[in-house]
């Protein structure tokens, strides 16, 4: 079986260590000694445990609960002054193509786009509001296999419908808004069985149906609900069961651990109704649909990876839909870039960090769940979440780094990558929507990928987790009978020295680009012998 063997490097040995989110629990597997001039790299597979302490706050240590932490804006990156890595020479892919029908990867794009770029497809967006008959007409043009149905406010009566309220332990309806959204249930579900079946009777059929449904039940809107309405929650006769996933009952001080562990259960709390409002719905029309929403996945609590702002995050329940979904932006914030992750120095928000951080964040996911997984990124130049953030923090934006994020996401299975590529139509503050050139370049990097990665896709090499000190990502999808690496490193590597059976081959990432590619036959391993 191929591996993934660091044989040169160093990692500190430590006793305990400590975040302001989290006390960490780890085991070293493997450690081997370092030489001189060679940069100091990861070897070992660090498994690692995050459980946060019951007092520990959610952004920083004396925060209150509910309370809005004070943006960090650093000097360098407040408004009207981005400071931004060189903008990258992008040279079009000119290698060999396959054709569309043989791609293994596709680009769901929210926005606009040329359609004449290769493994780019559109979407039909389509509200309650819309005409089914029409939504099915403009469908019918599309080819089979790129017929994407992009579901907006179907779902919202699932978290607002007024008559679902909370009950007295006698059954009594109470004035207070519940968590168990029955009534909006039946109203979701009824809104969406009426479009697909009219749609399917007017001729329509579809592939993906994909939604951004963001709301659900997370601590700080129940904690912006007031004491009354945790009360009430609380006393519902329906709230036993929830209380047996959470391991307490008590809803007065949902702090640290306690609200992480909230978070973690409402996730699969809200993809059991929306399963039983959409997916049932949708593959009773359509059985082969992929179905999935934004930011509905899973991890597990013993693989819980830190968030982008800082925090903890792992979600648990069984899934939406029939693929996970979760937001790569590429973001860091300044919670995360002060953390310690690797137990000495501040994280940062290095391009390179941005990569290994949602690297690892996909590690973490497919170790926790055998789903299919659909990640959400964003155009090469934003370097916004939205209009209204004044400080940049897509990190991996505008960066040779943007590249590698793109490829390691394809080469760890990703079928289908769907792109916030939102335009200036809807925007008009600078680096937080996506340039026509931006498509063009992803475009190009699915053509070089697809080829790359064409044949019957196997297993990916390894979804262990990379130390938070590693300077080089490498990751191996077994490909027919061979096995394809894409390696990624930081700034300052200037050449990998890998072993591919007996042989030793002295690389260097390829021009204006921060990784290269490998491949070797299948029964070979690969070991990566040192950096430099």
């Amino acid at each position: 079986m191929a591996r993934w063997v660091l044989e040169e490097a160093a990692l500190p040995i430590w006793d305990d260590f400590s975040m302001p989110q989290a006390n960490l629990r780890h085991s070293l597997l493997s450690i081997v000694t370092s030489k001189p001039f060679v940069t100091t790299i990861a070897v070992a597979i660090l498994t690692w445990h995050m459980a946060v302490g019951a007092n520990a706050q959610e952004s920083r240590p004396g925060a209150r609960e509910g309370k809005r932490e004070r943006p960090v804006l650093r000097a360098t990156r407040g408004p009207g002054v981005d400071v931004l890595p060189e903008e990258v020479p992008f040279e079009p892919w000119d290698g060999d193509v396959i054709d569309e029908s043989e791609a293994n990867i596709v680009v769901i794009c929210w926005g606009t786009t040329d359609t004449a770029l290769q493994h780019l497809i559109g979407r039909i967006k389509v509200t309650p509001q819309h005409d089914p008959a029409e939504a099915a007409s403009t469908m019918q043009s599309i080819p089979d296999g790129q017929r994407v149905l992009f579901l907006r406010k179907f779902a919202e009566a699932l978290v607002t419908d007024p008559r679902d309220v909370c009950l007295t332990p006698a059954g009594h309806p109470t004035n207070q808004r519940g968590i168990w959204p029955q009534r909006g249930l039946e109203a979701t579900r009824f809104n969406v069985e009426r479009f697909c079946q009219q749609f399917k009777e007017a001729g329509g059929d579809v592939n993906y149906v994909i939604l951004d449904f963001e709301k659900g039940y997370r601590w700080p809107a129940i904690y912006k609900g007031g004491s009354e309405r945790r009360r009430a929650i609380q006393n519902d006769p329906r709230f036993s069961s929830i209380a047996t996933q959470l391991g307490y009952s008590d809803l007065s001080d949902v702090t640290g651990a306690r609200r992480l562990r909230w978070d973690a259960v409402m996730a699969g709390h809200r993809s059991f109704y929306m399963n039983q409002a959409f997916t049932d719905v949708v593959k009773e029309y359509f059985p082969e649909a992929i179905i999935s929403n934004y930011q509905s996945f899973l991890i597990d609590e013993e693989h819980a990876v830190p968030h982008y702002a800082g925090r903890m995050e792992y979600r648990l329940g069984d899934g939406f839909g029939t693929h996970d979904a979760a937001k790569f932006y590429g973001i860091i914030k300044p919670g995360l870039a002060r953390l310690r992750l690797d137990g000495t120095h501040p994280y940062g928000d290095s391009p390179f960090a941005g990569v290994l951080l949602y690297v690892n964040q996909m590690r973490a996911i497919r170790r926790s769940s055998d789903r299919p997984f659909h990640p959400w990124i964003v155009g090469y130049s934003q370097i916004r979440s939205s209009a209204v953030h004044l400080d940049r923090n897509m990190v991996i934006s505008k960066s040779p780094h943007y590249d590698e994020f793109v490829f390691q996401i394809g080469i760890h299975g990703c079928r289908e990558i769907i792109c916030w590529n939102l335009k200036e139509s809807t925007t008009n503050r600078p680096g937080s929507y996506a340039l026509p050139s931006d498509d063009v370049r992803l475009s190009s990097l699915l053509e070089e990928m697809n080829f790359k990665l064409a044949g019957e896709w196997g297993a990916t090499v390894s979804i262990d987790p990379i130390p938070w000190d590693s300077k080089i990502i490498a990751t191996g999808l077994h490909v027919d009978d061979r096995i394809v690496w894409r390696i990624s490193v930081d700034e300052g590597i200037e050449t990998v020295q890998v072993r591919i059976g007996n042989v030793v081959k002295e690389l260097t990432p390829e021009p204006n680009r921060r990784g290269l590619w490998v491949e070797h036959p299948a029964d070979q391993s690969l070991t990566i012998v040192r950096v430099n």
